[in-house]
């Protein structure tokens, strides 16, 4: 299973990650874990800049942190499990918006 998760912060993130036995206290994966990607605030629109290289407009950055979890485990994420349209990660050998 593919998990796209959201999280108000990082430790957010790690906490749920560690309550439901995707990681260990070290940051380790257990159990049916095989991957855990933080991708943090994702760059929902890029910066634009000029010829000279000077910034235009700032880049728009999402306020929720994320992960991708890889695991055989079927694990309840609850509200913190998302489905993108247009997801910005793989994991190799799968499709970038791979159902969970």
């Amino acid at each position: 299973m593919i998990y796209k998760l959201i999280y108000k912060d990082k430790e957010e993130g790690i906490a749920d990650l560690l309550l439901k036995n995707v990681i260990n206290a070290e940051g380790e994966n257990i159990n049916g874990t095989e991957s855990v990607v933080e991708l943090g605030y994702l760059e929902l629109v890029p910066a634009t800049y000029n010829d000279q290289g000077e910034q235009i407009t700032p880049a728009v950055v999402d306020t929720h942190f994320s992960y991708d979890v890889m695991s055989t485990d079927i694990i309840d994420f609850g509200a913190y499990l998302i489905e993108p349209k247009n997801a910005l990660h793989a994991f190799y050998g799968y499709p970038i918006n791979e159902e969970v």
